[in-house]
């Protein structure tokens, strides 16, 4: 706006152009305890990341996203995991040459159609 428009609106509004003294004090007190509030935040560890994060989402959306993306990476999580699983090779059971023997000493038997053992 310009000076021109705020004078227009303090003269229609029939208000004094400069605050009350009480409204100035009552108003730097307010706006000191938000100063400190902000320098508190200020100072955690992610502080800058999650003032980057409003930046760049508007706060009333940031709690619904936020959500979401859980959700989703939940939802990808979930989908890899089933896909590892799923893509495990199965192996038939061993037969012939490759069945396993069990003896009763502490050798292994050897099998195969040299020594005629099964």
């Amino acid at each position: 706006m310009t000076d021109l428009h705020v004078d227009a609106l303090v003269r229609r509004l029939d208000t004094a152009s400069i605050p009350d003294p009480a409204f100035e004090a009552r108003t730097l007190d307010d706006l000191l305890v938000r100063v400190h509030q902000a320098r508190r935040k200020d100072a955690r560890p992610l502080a800058g990341l999650l003032a980057r994060l409003r930046s760049t989402v508007p706060v009333a959306q940031a709690p619904r996203v936020a959500w979401l993306l859980m959700v989703g990476l939940l939802l990808a999580l979930a989908l890899w995991a089933t896909a590892l699983v799923g893509s495990r090779p199965r192996l038939p059971e061993p037969f012939g040459p490759a069945r396993p023997t069990i003896s009763p000493g502490p050798r292994v038997n050897e099998t195969g159609p040299t020594t005629g053992l099964v």
